[in-house]
């Protein structure tokens, strides 16, 4: 019995009609490098898509069969996008540094500096 392709890097709400395409080396690479960042961000959609797909990507490439999984281009564009990947870095930067700030009991000196504009 035969199995319906799904992608893998699925970020949409709603059903789409778009055509499913095949990974090449370079845009398994690329997902996989990107999984990795969102299974690490620990936040949002793409962190939880991460962590739902490790069983497939965590795999060398060898071992992967990355060449029967698919993809929506739209789906990959979001997934893979560095705006959004670098937005999300300040984002867990900007948290990780309130963390230790709270941590050192300094919190109130962030938000000093948070509320004179500077």
């Amino acid at each position: 019995m035969a199995t319906t392709a799904v992608c893998v890097c699925h970020t949409r709400k709603k059903k789409t009609s778009e055509k499913l395409l095949k990974f090449s080396d370079r845009s398994w690479q690329t997902y996989v490098r990107c999984a990795k960042f969102w299974k690490e961000c620990e936040s949002g959609r793409f962190s939880l898509l991460a962590r739902k797909t490790e069983p497939i990507w965590s795999k060398s490439i060898e071992d992967s069969g990355y060449e029967n999984f698919r993809y929506h281009r739209t789906c990959y564009q979001d997934f893979t996008n560095k705006a959004t990947i670098e937005g999300a870095t300040k984002r867990r930067r900007l948290t990780d540094e309130l963390k230790i700030c709270a941590a050192a009991g300094a919190i109130t000196f962030v938000l000093f500096i948070q509320q004179s504009g500077q």
